[in-house]
């Protein structure tokens, strides 16, 4: 990362971390950390025998978790998704909740918040906010993820410039219904890399809170 880029990102994160935060997130994207992502092997289930009325064993497996998920717990909640493909990790200084780094520019970062209402709104909030302060905002479009988990969510993306720098970024709201939101701000450079688009829809489309 250049320290251009490094200087504009922290600027970027600390305003996105402090819109709705109890506690302003005082933090900056590092790639000096990033290292491949590797999903833990899981191992396969062994069959449990279980007697029945009539003495015959019948084999019970026990149900597997897809490999390829990453688990957070570090947290207001705990929440599982699976990684964007062939991303890096990426730690994000300031807070324990890991982001990830991706070809070029491209980069995914997560927070949570305190927050008891839908996740639109806490979109619409940002939104607004975001509105007022980039320059040559334009909206690029917003919805609703369909998650197989049914978590309340909502998108929004819009392009603009901060700094000088123009930017392209989606922004992703998960609420888990009690009080805590998390976010992900999905950074890119507008023209560039539109490719890794997909790929991070296809992620964040298995975001899942756990118990």
């Amino acid at each position: 990362m250049s320290s251009k880029k490094a200087v504009f990102t922290a600027g970027l994160v600390l305003f996105a971390a402090s819109l709705a935060c109890t506690n302003p997130i005082t933090s900056y994207f590092s790639t000096q950390t990033a290292t491949m992502w590797t999903p833990t092997p899981t191992n396969t289930p062994t069959p449990t025998l279980t007697p029945t009325p009539t003495n015959t064993p019948t084999a019970t497996l026990t149900p597997t978790v897809d490999p390829r998920y990453y688990f957070e717990t570090a947290g207001r909640a705990d929440f599982s998704y699976i990684p964007p493909d062939g991303w890096r990790k990426l730690t994000i200084d300031g807070t324990d909740l890991r982001g990830w780094s991706g070809p070029g520019d491209t980069e995914l970062g997560f927070f949570d918040m305190k927050w008891d209402d839908s996740a639109e709104d806490a979109a619409s909030d940002t939104a607004a906010e975001f509105e007022a302060v980039f320059d040559n905002y334009q909206d690029e479009g917003d919805g609703v993820l369909d998650l197989e988990s049914g978590v309340d969510n909502y998108w929004f993306a819009f392009s603009g410039s901060l700094q000088g720098y123009d930017v392209f970024i989606t922004m992703f709201y998960f609420a888990d219904g009690d009080n805590t939101a998390v976010y992900a701000m999905y950074f890119r450079t507008p023209g560039d890399d539109e490719d890794q688009d997909d790929v991070v829809f296809e992620s964040m489309s298995s975001f899942q809170f756990d118990e």
